[in-house]
This record gives C-alpha cells, structure tokens and sequence, in this order.
C-alpha cells in the first residue's frame, strides 16, 4: 500500500514539474514575442519622430520696459463668480453646513465628556 502512495505522489510530481515547465517555457515564448513587438513600435515610432539638429537655446532679445503700460486694477474671479445668485447661495449653503458640524462636534464633546 505504501508502495503504491509512493508511486502516485511520484507520479503526480512528475506531472506537476512537466506541467511547470510548459508553462515556463509558453511564459518565455510570450516574453519573447512582446519584445520583439515592442522594439518594432519602438523603431516605427523613432522613424516617425522628425530628426531636429540640437540648437544651442537663444536668448530672447533685451527689450527695454515700455513705460506706457497701464494697468487696470481688475476684480478676482471669486469676486466675481460670488455676484452670481446661484454661486452665492451654494457659498451660503457650503457656510451653513460647516456651522452645523462645528455646532454639532461642540454638543457632543459637550454630553459626552463634559467638556
């Protein structure tokens, strides 16, 4: 009986270590396969790119500060996104609900631990 244990764990190692190896081997092939794949997208893509020379940068020319700027003072987008009625009251809103969180947290530290 025991003999026969022997043979089936020996058997279903060898049939574990054959099955092992396959699928290395299919994992080395696939491996190999995206490799390839990838060196010629690789090599199309560097084909595709346009070949510029390395310029030396140049330096934009001194220009001296035209004193006749003007410069209009402006309001912030919040400013102006807050004249808007809709914008306002989800603002309002926003306010409200941190209120009740603030009010809400003090109860109950307030109840619970009496301070």
């Amino acid at each position: 009986m025991n003999t026969v244990i022997n043979n089936d764990s020996q058997w279903i190692q060898d049939e574990a270590e054959k099955i092992r190896s396959s699928l290395l081997n299919e994992l080395h092939r696939i491996e190999h396969e995206v490799n390839e794949k990838f060196v010629s997208f690789k090599n199309d893509f560097n084909l595709r790119q346009p070949k510029t020379t390395e310029r030396p940068e140049k330096k934009p020319p001194n220009r001296q500060i035209n004193a006749s700027r003007t410069f209009i003072p402006r309001n912030s987008i919040l400013t102006d996104l807050f004249e808007i009625s809709h914008i306002r009251s989800i603002r309002n809103m926003f306010a409200a609900m941190l209120l009740i969180l603030v009010i809400q947290v003090t109860v109950n530290d307030l109840v619970e631990y009496g301070r």
